[in-house]
């Protein structure tokens, strides 16, 4: 959703106290709208409606706390009524290599790490579940596959049901890592809740398609240690589930903006979807 200029310049005048002098819009962001402002604010604005779930209270904490710890930009100021934060613009930063970077990796490892060791005040539960059933319902479309989905959500719902929670930032995609040398930024908390751990670690494997058996192995010895036991069968499914969960957010979200980009979104992860079910036990 784009903002008309006076607005724009109005309501960072208030929150920041300074005219604005120079004004990008930034490319990066699908569901939400970014201006550089003076080469030195990031100016986001949410769309209000889009996500039932929105909590800004939650991406204010956890960037703030992040932040603190250098691993996140710092927040400026905000207007949760209307879904305005407004960031201080990192400059020269890269997205993951192709290859990946073995240093990438323990710095993306280190960094969802120490989220899961933040306090867990104030923080609602990001219910993987009930997110499922309600993106499958906002798309207004039947299920992919029922047979496996019942079986999945049978599964994973008992699952999280029973996990441990963790401060979770649960949308680990490339845009959201922002590399300076041997810095890692993690930015864009909108997400941000309670959680499985497992799901910021597999999330990042997905989302970036680095989860073949090799790879996994690697990442996860980084992650938890050398002694660490992966079992693969259970790694597929989540992995799967995910992959399920996002493509009803994609749908989800087209309905509500008919823009083309989320419609190329599901079809990569119901093609994602058909290429990962030989590895499973469906």
């Amino acid at each position: 959703m784009k903002q008309d200029l006076s607005s724009l310049r109005a309501q960072f005048q208030r929150l920041i106290k300074q005219p604005i002098l120079t004004i990008e819009m930034l490319k990066d962001g699908i569901s939400n709208t970014n201006y550089l402002i003076n080469g030195e604010y990031v100016y986001k604005l949410k769309t209000l409606g889009l996500d039932p779930f929105l909590d800004m209270n939650a991406e204010i904490y956890c960037q703030t706390l992040m932040a603190d710890l250098h691993l996140a930009p710092n927040l400026i100021n905000f207007d949760s009524d209307k879904a305005i934060s407004i960031s201080r613009y990192i400059k020269n930063t890269n997205y993951l290599h192709e290859p990946l970077l073995d240093d990438e990796i323990r710095l993306v490892v280190a960094a969802i790490n120490t989220l899961h060791t933040l306090p867990k005040k104030r923080l609602r539960k990001f219910d993987p579940l009930l997110r499922y059933r309600t993106y499958q319902q906002l798309a207004n479309c039947p299920s992919l596959l029922p047979l496996i989905e019942q079986q999945l959500l049978s599964e994973f719902g008992n699952y999280f049901e029973n996990c441990q929670l963790v401060v979770s930032h649960n949308d680990v995609v490339r845009g959201n890592l922002l590399f300076d040398n041997q810095h890692l930024f993690l930015i864009d908390y909108e997400y941000a809740g309670l959680n499985d751990q497992l799901f910021d670690h597999l999330s990042f494997l997905s989302e970036n398609n680095l989860d073949d058996c090799t790879f996994i192995t690697q990442y996860f010895h980084i992650a938890f240690g050398q002694d660490y036991i992966v079992d693969y069968a259970f790694i597929n499914r989540y992995i799967l589930f995910l992959d399920f969960l996002w493509y009803y957010w994609a749908l989800a979200y087209y309905q509500k903006t008919k823009k083309d980009i989320f419609v190329t979104i599901a079809e990569i992860k119901k093609t994602r979807i058909e290429t990962r079910l030989h590895l499973t036990n469906f």
